[in-house]
This record gives C-alpha cells, sequence and structure tokens, in this order.
C-alpha cells in the first residue's frame, strides 16, 4: 500500500464545518497523525492571524500557506517564502472595481494587515465573524506598511458581480491570477501564485518527493494543489469540476470527511530537518 509522508490540508470547507469550527473528531485525527510524526500544514487563502489559533486548537507546529500560496510562513511563523504585488498594482485593481462593480467590498492584505474601506459594511463585518481578526479602516496607500508588497486583493458579493469582475480582471490585468474561491469570493493575486508552488516549495525544503504528499480541499482554489499532490482528494461538498481534479473524494467537510480519510490511509513518519531557499 502506498505510504505519504506529509499532509496539505485547506482551511475553509475542508478542515473547519460549516459553522467554521473544527469538527471534533478532525481534532483527534490531525493529532493522532502529527504524533506519529507525519507534518499537517495548513493551505489558505485566509491571513496568517487568521490561522494561528486554528493551528494551535490542533496542537500542531509546523509550516502554514497564507494568501492561497502568497505567502509561506515556517513552524515559528516567520515568513520564509513571499510572493506578492506592487501596491501601486493593488490600487488600480481596487479603483476598477469600484468604478466597475461598485456593489462588490474589496480589501487587500500584506504580511500582517489587513485594509478595507469601510468597517461598517456588513460584509467585512461578517468576515471579520468568521476569522476573528480585526481589520484596520483607509486608504492602502497610507495605511499599508512601507516597503511591504500586497500579498492579495479581495472582493466579496453578489456571485453576479463576482464572475463580471473576474472576467474583466483576468482581460485587464494579465499579469495577475483571479481566482474564485467561493460563489461569492474573488481573489486576485500574482499570477505566480499558486497552492501548487507553495506545496512544491515546502516539499523542497522538507527532501519529501511531491509524489509522497496528500492534499486536501474544496473548492477551484484547490484544484492546482490536488493535481500537483502525489494523492488529492476533494470534499464531498467540493463543485463537480473540482472533484474531477482529484484522485479521490471523502465525504463533505460537515461529515468528517477530512477524518474518515485520513484514517483510511497510511503515513511514514518524516526524521530529518526541513531546510527553505528563502524567497522574498
Amino acid at each position: 500500500m502506498q505510504t505519504y509522508r506529509v499532509i496539505f490540508c485547506d482551511v475553509d470547507g475542508t478542515l473547519l464545518g460549516s459553522d467554521h469550527r473544527i469538527p471534533p473528531g478532525n481534532v483527534g485525527a490531525v493529532r493522532e497523525v502529527v504524533d506519529g510524526g507525519t507534518p499537517f500544514i495548513m493551505v489558505s487563502a485566509r491571513m496568517p492571524d487568521a490561522m494561528y489559533a486554528i493551528q494551535d486548537e490542533l496542537g500542531v507546529k509546523a509550516p502554514m500557506v497564507c494568501y492561497g500560496g502568497a505567502l509561506t510562513l515556517d513552524r515559528f511563523r516567520q515568513p520564509v517564502h513571499s510572493i506578492g504585488v506592487d501596491p501601486s498594482v493593488a490600487i488600480a485593481v481596487k479603483n476598477r472595481v469600484a468604478e466597475i462593480r461598485p456593489a462588490l467590498a474589496s480589501c487587500v492584505y500584506s504580511f500582517g494587515q489587513w485594509i478595507v474601506d469601510d468597517l461598517a459594511d456588513p460584509r467585512i463585518v461578517r468576515e471579520v465573524e468568521i476569522v476573528d481578526v480585526q481589520p484596520i479602516e483607509g486608504p492602502v496607500e497610507s495605511l499599508l506598511t512601507p516597503g511591504n508588497e500586497v500579498h492579495k486583493i479581495f472582493c466579496v458579493g453578489e456571485p453576479d458581480d463576482i464572475d463580471a469582475i473576474a472576467a474583466y480582471l483576468g482581460e485587464e490585468f494579465p499579469d495577475l491570477a483571479v481566482l474564485k474561491s467561493s460563489p461569492r469570493y474573488l481573489e486576485i493575486m500574482n499570477k505566480a501564485v499558486s497552492k501548487a508552488g507553495a506545496v512544491e516549495f515546502i516539499c523542497r525544503a522538507m527532501r519529501i518527493p511531491i509524489r509522497e504528499s496528500v492534499a486536501f480541499g474544496d473548492n477551484y482554489n484547490d484544484a492546482d494543489m490536488l493535481a500537483a499532490a502525489g494523492l488529492g482528494i476533494a470534499m464531498g461538498n467540493a463543485p463537480e469540476a473540482v472533484k474531477k481534479q482529484a484522485d479521490r473524494v471523502a465525504l463533505s467537510n460537515d461529515e468528517e470527511g477530512l477524518r474518515v480519510m485520513l484514517e483510511s490511509l497510511d503515513f511514514q513518519p518524516m526524521a530529518h530537518s526541513i531546510r527553505y531557499n528563502r524567497k522574498g
């Protein structure tokens, strides 16, 4: 039977249930594989501060991938790989979104900063409730830490508006990746960013062939990661197009599909240190 040496796992819709909490069975299953010596690495579109509490609840000390692959942190939560966009480009994207689809809310992320236009916007309020991180309000040009790049421009709104702006931005900004992470969410990043790229970076640092990795995901921005991993597992709640990119399909996130799959796989402990070729 094939054995695997590292696990990469999306967060929302995969590790977490629909209530944005970790099902108890998932906690136990993750701790068991980690205690056995297999790294469990979260790979999310979230910002770092929105992932720390989840990692702490799991009792895991491991690298993590934030912003869909734009920022990778080591097990001590220090940046080891960063791929962003120039702040002027991020501002130009936000301006075009406001011109073409003013009904959408847009914001930017950079390392630990989350900058929004209106803290009272109900969609931003909802995001705050989900991730339990407080953004700052105001213009990007005056609030962004000098010298920092932007890791992600984020748009949230109605699906029709998201679809329309996604097609438009893809044409006007060909150097950017424009991906839906849900029908109401749009992630805009450097075109070099992908979850698959981050998985490859970490596997090289761990000196583990990518064919010995397992990846779990549930949405369009996970598809490349599922295709790159040795075993790509889509959740039962994933869109059909994502399931087609996977080697297997698990039960849904609300049915502890992650736990069931972890209990069915064989893992081999990692017995050496990690060596990063730091970038960014």
